[in-house]
């Protein structure tokens, strides 16, 4: 239900997608493994209290950022790593994620990204921001399919 919901809304922008990609999926397929192998590989990370780190200050990122905690859970950085090298290895030149305006983390992949020898261009952030529109005290329905505002 959901997932039609944001295909409607998408499709009001002219946005359609060829291919689903899910976090699942990347862990399931190895990709999320395979991400940590090839950030060893490239000797840009490295353990620190029991952690693993990601080299991210060398690329412009204000402080390196942990991959894996302590615990041996990893961070959501991991699976966005995974899913742009996917990306990339699928022959995109171009990634454009669509973020919440609250996000912050676009310098943080920018860094990755670059860490990787990926050109600059290759990615990009579209941020949306939801309101509330409230008329009178009152929350307002607007809807462009019905013409009301």
């Amino acid at each position: 239900m959901q997932r039609e919901e944001q295909d409607c809304d998408l499709a009001d922008f002219g946005v359609h997608f060829d291919v689903y990609t899910s976090e699942q999926s990347l862990y399931q397929r190895g990709l999320v493994d395979e991400a940590l192998v090839l950030l060893a590989e490239k000797g840009l990370t490295y353990e620190r209290d029991g952690a693993l780190w990601l080299r991210t200050t060398q690329f412009g990122d204000d402080k390196d950022r942990v991959l894996r905690k302590s615990d041996a859970s990893l961070t959501y950085l991991v699976p966005d790593i995974a899913y742009h090298v996917d990306k990339r290895t699928r022959g995109f030149d171009r990634a454009i994620d669509v973020w919440g305006a609250d996000t912050t983390g676009s310098p943080r992949m920018r860094s990755v990204l670059s860490a990787l020898g990926y050109p600059p261009e290759f990615f990009d952030v579209a941020l949306l921001q939801l309101v509330k529109v409230v008329r009178s005290g009152e929350e307002v329905k607007m809807s462009k399919r019905s013409g009301s505002s």
